[in-house]
């Protein structure tokens, strides 16, 4: 099956005051059409930079870069067009994203506009989407600051979905977010990539959240794909440093064994069967965040 988006050895070196950072260095990965995939790294490890790179917000400075198996490292016009059609991105900030001065039916309606429909078909669409998106219809007519963080977010989540993407990249979308609207938020996206078929690039410092929706990550470490597995290698099993860092975060080392004595008994949440583990054992919705957040 040919990926839906494929980087090869991307590389990006900034420079600034005769000083050059190599953000990104050889970095590699493919997602596949309906694929949920995990790109975790601690801060400042080339996330983002990497994430700008493959929607083509950044050019890079070698590599290449296929969408549907087109060419599409330095295409511009048209093709580049085609490639922003096809990925929509959710960003760390909710409230950042949106235009202080729209409200969000606004920016909403605007989004499908872009789409080519009327205004009246617009609003409808606007509407629509903001229900599926588990929000009341009144939100409509607030702006982005009168809304909590959860909401705001879910409604980013919607506009993006307006566009109709068969890739939704979420650069660091529960960072801002508080454990329950995390988890809200990683259950509307899980929803969303079964009922849509969508492809997620879920992009995170924090594992528990990425292994909540994705079964397979890539740990980045100084520009760098460090590693590859399956999320439950990952997160039991680590093989590289970075990755064992940001395992060892999820948990207080003085309170391994008290968090070990609750999760035997069952103090932490009942279990459910996770999509996302393929069928393995974990724990669901809020407590499977709290348990793996420190």
């Amino acid at each position: 099956m040919t990926a839906l988006l494929e980087a090869r050895q991307l590389r990006k070196t900034f420079r600034r005051w005769g000083v050059s950072v190599r953000a990104v260095e050889d970095a590699s990965l493919a997602i596949a059409p309906g694929e949920a995939l995990a790109l975790v790294g601690a801060s400042g490890s080339g996330k983002s930079t990497l994430a700008r790179l493959l929607v083509r917000l950044l050019d890079a400075d070698g590599g290449t870069l296929l969408w549907e198996g087109q060419d599409v490292t330095h295409a511009r016009g048209a093709a580049r067009r085609a490639l922003w059609r096809g990925v929509q991105m959710i960003f760390q900030s909710p409230e950042g994203s949106f235009d202080p001065q729209y409200t969000l039916g606004e920016s909403l309606a605007e989004t499908a506009r872009l789409r080519g429909a009327g205004r009246k078909e617009a609003e409808e669409a606007a509407a629509a989407m903001l229900r599926r998106c588990g929000l009341s219809t009144d939100l409509l007519r607030r702006y982005p600051r009168e809304v909590s963080g959860g909401q705001c977010q879910r409604a980013a989540a919607a506009r993006a979905l307006l566009s109709r993407p068969k890739l939704l990249l979420c650069d660091e979308a529960t960072s801002a977010l508080d454990v329950t609207a995390a988890a809200d938020l990683i259950d509307l996206l899980s929803r969303l990539q079964e009922e849509e078929g969508l492809a997620v690039l879920f992009i995170s410092h924090d594992l528990g959240a990425a292994a909540a929706l994705c079964r397979r990550g890539l740990v980045m470490d100084r520009g760098r794909i460090a590693e590859e597995a399956p999320m439950k290698e990952l997160l039991r099993s680590p093989r590289s440093e970075a990755a064992r860092r940001l395992a060892a975060a999820r948990l207080p080392a003085g309170q391994k064994e008290a968090k070990e004595g609750r999760r035997s008994s069952g103090a932490d949440g009942d279990e459910r069967e996770c999509p996302s583990f393929g069928g393995g054992r974990a724990q669901s919705g809020v407590s499977f965040l709290q348990s793996w957040r420190r």
